[in-house]
């Protein structure tokens, strides 16, 4: 099992955009989580989020990124783990930098796949409740469900 000190958390730049495409493609399994499919798109989601890269041994296995939303909670997406690494703790590992990185927020909002059991225990575990499911999301064609971290006032948004 590998630990979060056992990772490098690597703030990307535009300069990290073939990175990210690369590891995308390594980690896209079409049904729960599309890639971006060219380096316009990538630098896009590099730009938008604050987005990390995520080095083992000097290898990047993983990518995670988050950015604050106008109701003052935070949006967590992309949390993909190369297919190789999976199963040893790097996506409990990223969660809990990320969550670390934004304690102060009143809410933490995610979506994930309704079929992606993995990631739904993980979130649970990290105290997510479901909210709802939305049928195409992201314009894909595929559902996802919602889920929110929040503090003892903080409700989920509608």
């Amino acid at each position: 099992m590998l630990s979060q000190n056992d990772l490098i958390f690597e703030h990307a730049t535009q300069m990290d955009a073939a990175v990210l495409l690369e590891l995308e493609r390594r980690v896209a399994v079409s049904m729960i989580y599309e890639a971006r499919t060219n380096l316009e798109d990538a630098i896009r989601e590099i730009a938008e989020n604050t987005l990390y890269l995520i080095r083992y041994r000097g290898t990047v296995i993983a990518s995670a990124s988050c950015r604050l939303l106008g109701n003052g909670n935070v949006y967590i997406g992309n949390v993909a783990v190369d297919p190789a690494f999976r199963r040893m703790g790097v996506a409990r590992a990223i969660m809990d930098f990320l969550l670390a990185k934004t304690a102060d927020a009143p809410a933490i909002e995610l979506v994930t796949h309704p079929d992606n059991d993995a990631a739904l225990r993980l979130y649970r575990s990290l105290g997510f409740s479901i909210g709802e499911t939305v049928a195409d999301c992201f314009g894909d064609g595929q559902p996802r469900v919602k889920m929110i971290r929040t503090t003892a006032q903080a409700q989920f948004p509608s």
